[in-house]
């Protein structure tokens, strides 16, 4: 009788032991950054400084790595500056930038594992930058939103580029034999050229006559005056055949609109000026202040 008790305690012992419960663990690891490593600036080759002609596409090439991997390949930014870094770049002279670049290699850049090559296109930049010295600023984006960035400070040269534009491809004159004050009509159907700076620095806008001619017939170009400082005939400057300046140190406007003025024209012609169809032709040209 005794070994039965003892078998019926050793069961009941066995029974309360499988009775224990379960706790329910749970972990969160949060999303990591990018990181923005070195930038080189590439043209056919990549290096660390470089000196770009305006209007021209080069690539950066950018280190870029990412811990978890989630690393928004078609979301990358670039913002290039003179002066301090401003984040929402607005437009000007001294600030530019493209967003959405999708990585791929050109220009010397070539994109593999945690290299991107970032192409800034002729057209994103043009000659809406000044001339000089600037900085160029990678964003890095994952797939959460979360961002990172570098800059490479000064090592980003542009080139001077120095351009004017006229309106008008071609001009009349009308008038009688000795008259004075014969206003050009221009293709535009104006009585001035509006002549648009089109370069990156301060340039000085020329302008350079020539003599008008029919047959073996001739006007002198100093019967030809100009005056981009006001509309009077009365201010206006005679031709001489050299080139002579419209604007010195003419500046950029305000962005995204262009620096422009007139320059208005007139035609004397002497007195028993043989009648007839005359040519010349006038050069609008520009130089670096």
């Amino acid at each position: 009788m005794e070994a039965k008790r003892v078998a019926v305690i050793l069961a009941t012992l066995f029974l309360m032991g499988s009775a224990f419960g379960a706790i329910n663990l749970t972990a969160t690891v949060n999303n990591q950054a990018p990181t923005v490593g070195e930038i080189q600036l590439c043209d056919g080759t990549c290096a660390y400084t470089k000196t770009v002609d305006p209007a021209t596409e080069f690539t950066i090439k950018a280190t870029v790595t990412d811990a978890d991997a989630d690393l928004n390949t078609s979301r990358f930014g670039v913002h290039f500056y003179k002066g301090a870094f401003n984040d929402t770049c607005t437009a000007g002279w001294d600030c530019r930038k493209k967003d959405n670049i999708v990585s791929a290699s050109a220009n010397g850049c070539t994109a593999s594992g945690t290299t991107y090559c970032l192409t800034i296109n002729a057209g994103d930049w043009s000659t809406k930058f000044l001339a000089g010295a600037g900085d160029i600023n990678v964003i890095a984006y994952d797939n959460a939103g979360l961002t990172d960035s570098n800059e490479s400070t000064g090592n980003f040269t542009v080139n001077s580029y120095a351009g004017v534009m006229a309106d008008a491809s071609s001009g009349t004159y009308s008038g009688n034999q000795n008259t004075t004050e014969n206003a050009i009509t221009t293709s535009e159907a104006k009585t001035y050229l509006v002549l648009t700076h089109n370069g990156n620095t301060n340039i000085e806008a020329t302008l350079t006559c020539a003599q008008f001619t029919s047959g073996g017939n001739t006007i002198a170009v100093g019967n030809q005056k100009w005056n981009s400082t006001g509309t009077t005939y009365g201010g206006a400057t005679a031709c001489n055949g050299s080139s002579q300046n419209l604007k010195t140190a003419w500046g950029r406007g305000t962005d995204p609109t262009s620096a422009t003025c007139n320059a208005y024209l007139w035609l004397d012609i002497p007195s028993e000026q043989a009648k007839g169809e005359y040519t010349s032709t006038l050069t609008i040209g520009a130089t670096v202040s």
